[in-house]
């Protein structure tokens, strides 16, 4: 919302972007770019819900209150009436704004319908060539890790991948990740959660025994990449690990493909 004094059109802010991110200068895309309207009542904006920890509102101009050329007095320049004064510009300057006037900022929270939760292990999905349903990527028959069995699950072996495409509400990942039994002499491996081009989660170098139990924040996206890569110290393709348990938490109607 503006300042309500008498002066209230000096200082609006006129073009903006807005910015998503889990981290202080890795903002990437802006996820809206806009422009508000020279007015004193409170505007809203509106972008469609995105995960991430902090947030950027980066102004680009300010609104003129006495019109776009109302500040170029050269009489030479105001003699031609029809016509729109041009604007000096250098790329490498930073772009000079007029003080900002901003009364109110307040984040809104969107909420998804209520719906009954559901959850959906990623297993009972069609799985991509190589990868093994309810088994370890070897010739084991049972899934374990440190001794203990897993009925549910995802094999994966170095270099594999399983892409999804969300549609609706779903907010949370989880999976149990580690090195199968079978294959713990093979070493290590890492395992990823990709986002289009952005990596959410990165497990590190994960040798048996240990297992890992990352939950993710999914909501507002669209994609998501499970990937696992072997160690440097590994056996190469002899390396396979877990997703145990992986799962997606939603609300009733939401798919996963």
């Amino acid at each position: 919302a503006p300042r309500t004094d008498a002066n209230w059109k000096y200082g609006q802010i006129r073009d903006y972007e807005i910015y998503i991110s889990d981290n202080n200068g890795d903002w990437g895309q802006p996820i809206k770019r806009g422009r508000l309207q020279l007015q004193q009542g409170p505007q809203q904006i509106d972008f469609a819900p995105t995960a991430g920890r902090m947030l950027r509102f980066r102004v680009l101009s300010t609104h003129n209150p006495e019109g776009d050329g109302a500040s170029s007095t050269d009489p030479m320049v105001i003699a031609v009436q029809d016509a729109t004064p041009a604007k000096a510009f250098n790329a490498q300057e930073p772009a000079q704004l007029d003080p900002i006037t901003l009364s109110r900022f307040h984040l809104l929270e969107h909420r998804a319908p209520a719906k009954p939760e559901q959850q959906r292990y990623l297993s009972d999905l069609p799985l991509a060539n190589g990868l093994r349903r309810d088994q370890p990527a070897s010739s084991a028959k049972e899934m374990r890790m440190n001794g203990l069995l897993f009925r549910k699950g995802i094999g994966m072996s170095p270099n594999g991948r399983f892409d999804l495409q969300l549609n609706g509400d779903w907010h949370t990942l989880r999976a149990d990740l580690g090195v199968d039994d079978s294959c713990r002499a093979a070493g290590g491996v890492q395992f990823q959660v990709w986002s289009g081009a952005r990596m959410l989660y990165a497990s590190g170098t994960i040798a048996a025994p240990a297992v890992v139990k990352p939950e993710l924040d999914v909501r507002g996206l669209t994609q998501l990449s499970l990937r696992m890569v072997a160690a440097k110290a590994s056996q190469g393709s002899k390396a396979c690990g877990n997703w145990a348990n992986a799962m997606l938490l939603g609300s009733a109607g939401d798919s996963v493909r």
